[in-house]
């Protein structure tokens, strides 16, 4: 009788567990690309601004951020002063295919990341500025739409986790 109890109490914990990570996917997601917009306009304010060379602009950036976004920058600040024969596209994208597995950004944000990383250290100023414009109001739309989408499924995954522990405690039993 002792077993059947402390296995539903772990059932109902485990799937009530599973019920808020999954509500709050989204919401890490939020914040993730929040700091890569903050990111974005500290990068935008230096090459405006401060006319910063790219690798130390990448270290400013990278003190500035958290984590997991912080450490992209700072891992392409160091590819970057080791002087290696990779192209700019190169360096970003091995920045964040090794912090990859630390974000909650899906395949579609990886790709923009990606893109933006197309263009980065090819152009002038002006255009430099323009493709970061361009990529912060990408992600400030992405915002806004995972804001409509947190306050309607938060409820809907918490509730389907504790259902579903039940359901399997009822079966059980």
């Amino acid at each position: 009788m002792i077993i059947k109890i402390t296995g539903i109490c772990l059932i109902m914990f485990s799937s009530t567990l599973i019920g808020l990570y999954y509500s709050n996917r989204d919401f890490f997601r939020q914040n993730d690309l929040k700091e890569i917009k903050k990111a974005l306009l500290i990068l935008m304010s230096e090459i405006d601004y401060c006319l910063t060379p790219l690798p130390l602009a990448m270290r400013n950036i990278s003190t500035r951020i958290n984590n997991p976004i912080s450490k992209i920058f700072l891992n392409c600040s160091d590819i970057i002063s080791q002087n290696t024969n990779k192209s700019m596209n190169e360096i970003w994208k091995e920045s964040i295919d090794n912090n990859k597995k630390e974000l909650y950004l899906n395949e579609e944000d990886i790709g923009y990341l990606y893109s933006f990383g197309k263009t980065l250290g090819y152009l002038d100023k002006g255009l430099q500025i323009n493709n970061i414009s361009i990529t912060v109001k990408y992600i400030e739309e992405k915002i806004n739409e995972l804001n409509e989408s947190i306050t309607k499924n938060k409820k809907l995954y918490q509730s389907a986790g504790i259902l579903c522990g039940l359901i399997i405690c009822i079966v059980l039993i």
